[in-house]
């Protein structure tokens, strides 16, 4: 496939290395435009739990959150834990928002959800090919998520979090907020985000 095709696809640079944690940072704006269109109360408490180089903490502490961020690996000098999520064993009586590898995601839903208290929120910004794969029809299934916000314009994802350098990029892709309630069976609703 050539690299031209496979972008119109939405697959990633084909000539470029992954970066070697998965992290691409999220554009602040989407979580912005998500703060503008939820009609449910994010808790005060909000665990950032891939916080990467605190793009969206930065957001929710602007929205007057509490903000817990962590992340496997401490990548800015604020006050930032290196947490492995995935062996996170405590409740957590607030809400999780957040941007996992897309090779981690549907860890990061099951972890997420044993850790919630029931009535909480998850929230992941994920592509929206999230929703296909064999492989997650059970998680969707037995976990269907209350909500998945669409952003009908495409925001940007940066590699390693350089916004600088990949001005523009990542936009080649569809990008969604998955939300899940825990404790909630619903049909899952999908709203589109300007």
């Amino acid at each position: 496939m050539s690299s031209k095709t496979s972008l119109m696809l939405g697959a990633s640079n084909p000539k470029e290395e992954r970066h070697p944690e998965d992290y691409y940072a999220t554009e602040p704006v989407a979580l912005e435009k998500l703060l503008k269109a939820i009609d449910f109360d994010l808790h005060q408490m909000v665990w950032e739990c891939a916080c990467g180089g605190g793009h969206l903490v930065d957001v929710l502490i602007k929205n007057n959150h509490y903000v817990l961020a962590t992340d496997i690996v401490n990548r800015d000098d604020r006050a930032m834990l290196e947490v492995d999520f995935l062996q996170a064993q405590s409740r957590w009586r607030g809400d999780i928002l957040t941007n996992p590898p897309f090779k981690s995601a549907e860890a990061f839903v099951k972890k997420g959800l044993e850790i919630l208290n029931p009535g909480r929120y998850l929230i992941l910004f994920q592509r929206i090919m999230f929703l296909e794969s064999s492989k997650r029809f059970e998680l969707f299934k037995k976990h269907p998520p209350k909500y998945v916000y669409v952003h009908s314009s495409r925001v940007a994802i940066a590699k390693g979090g350089d916004f600088e350098k990949y001005e523009g990029g990542g936009k080649n892709m569809c990008y969604a907020w998955f939300v899940w309630q825990k404790g909630c069976q619903a049909e899952t609703i999908v709203r589109w985000i300007k």
